[in-house]
């Protein structure tokens, strides 16, 4: 499984990449129609698209992302292993745990 990409981590990537897009492709044809348009908070096609919604978005595609990581496990080699790719935070001797007000998602 180190040898190929994992479609969890790439599925977290592409929806945040989509979901930025389509929110620069909504914002940019609203102002197409009124130049006057701010992109922290407009009205398209009678849907209310906010800025602060971007942060929803990285949440989302972190939780992903996250729940598609593999932990090293106790074997020696395999510690060697992460170390030499720079995963130290993913041995289990180095992981911080998550707290549900910093990683919500991550606990469904």
């Amino acid at each position: 499984y180190f040898h190929s990409i994992d479609h969890g981590i790439l599925a977290g990537f592409i929806l945040f990449d989509r979901l930025i897009k389509n929110y620069n492709s909504a914002f940019e044809e609203e102002k197409d129609k009124n130049t006057h348009t701010k992109y922290e908070n407009f009205e398209h096609k009678n849907l209310s698209w906010k800025r602060e919604h971007q942060d929803h978005f990285a949440i989302i595609a972190d939780s992903i992302i996250a729940h598609n990581i593999w932990f090293c496990n106790q074997l020696k080699e395999e510690k060697q292993r992460y170390k030499l790719y720079g995963l130290d935070p993913l041995i289990p001797q180095y992981l911080k745990k998550f707290k549900l007000k910093q990683k919500p998602l991550i606990f469904f």
